[in-house]
């Protein structure tokens, strides 16, 4: 009966001092979500601390949804977490959005686009610290953009950007200091960066 009690205790406390957080989807109804918005809805998903926005679980927009960032931020994302757009995300700021690991011994997953992201497109982000940006049959926009430091550190994908049947335009960017391929796409599949 001690034992029982003593490891109860134990087990109350880890999961009183450890920050718990879960997943967070959009609801799909044709939104419009920023950073702010997503700090609001998404019960901790989405942080704002010190000047900085924090990704500390996996996010997705869905089907009909849209994120937008037309400001500049730095997006500090947590170990092996996933970025999943099943909707549409459009990064423009005025200077530069920086997508970076919270800690870079523990790389993020990165960013993956579906099939329905044809109106994405990503402008002035540095990319740094993740595995990859993985494009699943959609064509989106990388332009002016610098995508750095990346590693395979999943199965995720071996390169900094990954086109499945995907035919995106990547222009004036740098793709630098990466562990593999900047742009790597299957050898039997129709794409084209």
């Amino acid at each position: 009966m001690k034992a029982i009690l003593t490891y109860t205790a134990v087990l109350l406390f880890a999961i009183v001092n450890i920050n718990l957080f879960a997943n967070y989807s959009t609801p799909g109804q044709y939104k419009n979500w920023t950073l702010d918005s997503l700090v609001t809805y998404s019960s901790g998903v989405v942080t704002y601390s010190s000047g900085n926005y924090y990704i500390n679980d996996t996010l997705t927009v869905s089907e009909s949804d849209t994120l937008k960032i037309f400001h500049d931020a730095v997006i500090k994302m947590s170990g092996m977490v996933l970025i999943n757009i099943n909707g549409v995300l459009q990064i423009n700021p005025p200077n530069s959005v920086v997508m970076t690991a919270a800690d870079t011994n523990s790389k993020y997953v990165g960013i993956r686009m579906d099939s329905l992201s044809d109106g994405s497109y990503l402008k002035k982000l540095t990319f740094e610290y993740a595995n990859a940006i993985k494009m699943l049959d959609c064509n989106i926009l990388i332009d002016s953009c610098i995508i750095r430091y990346n590693t395979l550190s999943s199965t995720f994908s071996s390169g900094a950007i990954n086109l499945f049947r995907s035919n995106s335009t990547i222009s004036n960017c740098q793709i630098y200091r990466n562990r593999r391929a900047a742009i790597i796409s299957g050898a039997n599949i129709a794409s084209s960066p």
